[in-house]
This record gives C-alpha cells, sequence and structure tokens, in this order.
C-alpha cells in the first residue's frame, strides 16, 4: 500500500504545480505566491522517491502475492452463452 502512496503522491504534486503554474501565468512564478518553490518541491519528491519503474515493480509484485493467495471467483450460471 505505501507503494501505491510513493507512487501517487509526486505524479500528482506535479500536476497539481503545473496547473496552478497554467492559472497563474507568470504571476505565478514570483516570489510572494510560494508557486516556484512548490514546483521545486514537487520535482524533487519524484527523485527521492525512487524511479516510477522501481515502484511499478514493487506494485507488480505485491499484486502477484495477493492475486495468489485469493480464491478464484466464480462464474455465474449462463454467463458468457449465446
Amino acid at each position: 500500500m505505501a507503494a501505491h502512496a510513493k507512487r501517487f503522491v509526486p505524479d500528482a504534486a506535479v500536476k497539481a504545480a503545473n496547473t496552478c503554474t497554467q492559472v497563474l501565468g507568470g504571476m505565478g512564478l514570483l516570489q510572494p505566491y510560494g508557486l516556484d518553490r512548490l514546483s521545486r518541491l514537487a520535482q524533487m519528491l519524484r527523485i527521492v522517491d525512487g524511479t516510477t519503474e522501481i515502484s511499478r515493480v514493487v506494485i507488480g509484485r505485491s499484486l502477484q502475492k495477493r492475486a495468489k493467495t485469493l480464491a478464484p471467483l466464480p462464474i455465474p450460471k449462463g454467463f458468457g452463452e449465446s
């Protein structure tokens, strides 16, 4: 579950910072708004948390392990019949 959060949060932060920059235009990069700092921090989160490929591998492995422990779902009668 932590890998999912580590994968989602940096991308969401960068997307939010980019959207704010687009809304505010050039004014968003001025010091009083603080958006320049938030943009740099959002980019830093991507680097510090590791590459997205590693996160995807971790998430994929955890999903495979979880899928092996779950019982297959029963197929309802009449499902898929023409």
